[in-house]
C-alpha cells in the first residue's frame, strides 16, 4: 500500500513548484527584456577574439598644438603640406588616390587625396534609403554632427562596453559602432590617440616612440578629411625615423594650396 504524504511533504512539493514557477517567470522576463542585449554582448566579444584591435580605444593626446612644419613644400590634389628639415625629397610621385614622398634617409610620407575620402555622414543622411533609415532609427537621439564625431564614436567603442543588462537602445548603438569599427579598420597597429589642435582634430594610430608606421586621420573645421601615413623604406639599411613632434608638425601644416 502506498504511503500518504504528510503535511510536511505537501509543503515541500508546493515550495518546489513555487520555486520552479518563479524561475520560469524570471527566465521569461529576462528573455523578453534582455535577450537581444545578451546576444549582442556574446556576438561582439566573439568578434574581439578574432579581431583584437576592436578592444583598442583611443587615449587623449597630451600637449599643446604643435607648430606647423616650415621645410620643403609638397603640393598635391590642390592641398599642400611642409616637411621638416631643408632638403627636397628625391622622390615625390602621386596617383589619383595618394601621393608618396620619400627622403634620402628612408623616411616615407603617404598623403591620401582628400577629395577621394568618403563622406560617410553625408551617406547616412542622404535621402530615404535603407542605410539612412537604419541610422536615424538606431541613433535617433544621438545623431552625429560631423564625420569627426562619427569616427571618434566608432573608435571609442569597445566590446568591453557590452553587457546583457544594458539598455536595448544602447546595445543596438554599440553593435552598429563596432560593425563600423571592423569596417573602418586601423591605419597603423598599436595604440590610438585623440588629438584636438583647434583648427585640426582627429585620430592618431601607432606610436613613433615604439617604431613602426604612424597614421593620422585628421579633420579641419569644415570637416574635410586629411589622411597621412608615416613609415620608412624597407630597403634603407639605417633609415632616419621621424619622431612624434616632427610628424605632428607635418600634419599641422596641411592646408589648401590656393
Amino acid at each position: 500500500m502506498a504511503k500518504r504524504k504528510g503535511p510536511e511533504g505537501d509543503n515541500e512539493s508546493s515550495l518546489s513548484a513555487l520555486g520552479l514557477l518563479v524561475l520560469l517567470i524570471l527566465a521569461a522576463w529576462f528573455a523578453l527584456g534582455y535577450e537581444l542585449q545578451t546576444l549582442i554582448a556574446f556576438e561582439v566579444h566573439h568578434w574581439a577574439s578574432d579581431n583584437p584591435a576592436l578592444n583598442v580605444t583611443p587615449q587623449t593626446a597630451a600637449g599643446a598644438a604643435p607648430a606647423a612644419a616650415t621645410g620643403p613644400r609638397i603640393e598635391h590634389f590642390n592641398y599642400q603640406f611642409n616637411l621638416v628639415g631643408k632638403e627636397l625629397p628625391p622622390h615625390d610621385d602621386a596617383t589619383p588616390d595618394y601621393a608618396v614622398v620619400q627622403s634620402k634617409t628612408g623616411q616615407v610620407v603617404i598623403f591620401y587625396n582628400p577629395d577621394e575620402e568618403i563622406d560617410i555622414l553625408a551617406g547616412l543622411k542622404a535621402g530615404n534609403t535603407a542605410l539612412s533609415r537604419g541610422y536615424n532609427t538606431i541613433f535617433a537621439d544621438h545623431l552625429f554632427d560631423s564625420n569627426y564625431s562619427l569616427y571618434t564614436a566608432v573608435y571609442s567603442a569597445s566590446p568591453a562596453q557590452a553587457h546583457p543588462w544594458m539598455p536595448r537602445a544602447d546595445a543596438l548603438r554599440l553593435d552598429s559602432l563596432l560593425i563600423d569599427k571592423l569596417s573602418f579598420g586601423v591605419d597603423a597597429p598599436g595604440p590610438t590617440y585623440l588629438f584636438n589642435w583647434g583648427g585640426l582634430r582627429g585620430i592618431r594610430f601607432g606610436d613613433a616612440a615604439h617604431g613602426g608606421p604612424v597614421a593620422f586621420h585628421a579633420f579641419d573645421n569644415h570637416d574635410r578629411q586629411f589622411r597621412f601615413v608615416f613609415t620608412t623604406r624597407a630597403d634603407t639599411p639605417t633609415p632616419v625615423v621621424l619622431n612624434e613632434a616632427e610628424i605632428e608638425q607635418i600634419v599641422q601644416s596641411v592646408r589648401t594650396a590656393y
